[in-house]
C-alpha cells in the first residue's frame, strides 16, 4: 500500500488550525481599531462602536476556537480580557452616540476651550448634559 501524503483527517485537521489565530489577529487588528477611533470627533466616533461590535463577534469566536483547541491558557485569559475591554469600549462609544447632541456640545466647546476654568466649564457641562436637555 502506498502512502500517497497525510490523511484527509490530518488535512482537516490542518484545515481547521489556523482559525484561531486568524480570528485572534482579526480580534488584536478591530480592537485596536476602536480604540484609536474612539478618541475621533463625531460623526467618526461610530466607527468605534462598529468596530467594537465586529471586535465582540470576532473575539467570540476566537475564545470559541482557542477552547476547541486546547490552547494556553495564556490565550484563553487574554482574549476573555480583550473581550472584556471590548465590552467596556464599544458600551462607553454607544452612549456617547445615543448622547450625540451633548457629546457634539462638549467636544465643540473642548476645541475651544483655552484655559483650565473653560475646560472645567465644559465637563461641568458635560456632567449637567448640556446640548441634550432644553
Amino acid at each position: 500500500m502506498e502512502n500517497d501524503g497525510p490523511s484527509p483527517r490530518s488535512l482537516q485537521q490542518r484545515e481547521r488550525e489556523p482559525a484561531a489565530p486568524r480570528a485572534l489577529y482579526w480580534f488584536a487588528a478591530l480592537l485596536l481599531s476602536s480604540m484609536l477611533s474612539s478618541r475621533l470627533h463625531l460623526p467618526w466616533k461610530l466607527l468605534a462602536v462598529v468596530f467594537g461590535m465586529a471586535a465582540l463577534v470576532l473575539g467570540a469566536v476566537a475564545l470559541v476556537e482557542a477552547l476547541r483547541q486546547h490552547q494556553p491558557s495564556l490565550v484563553k485569559a487574554g482574549l476573555a480580557l480583550g473581550l472584556a475591554a471590548a465590552l467596556l469600549l464599544t458600551f462607553g462609544n454607544g452612549i456617547a452616540v445615543l448622547l450625540w447632541p451633548a457629546t457634539a456640545e462638549f467636544e465643540r466647546c473642548t476645541s475651544t476651550a483655552l484655559t483650565i476654568s473653560a475646560m472645567e466649564a465644559c465637563d461641568d457641562g458635560l456632567r449637567n448634559l448640556r446640548g441634550l436637555l432644553p
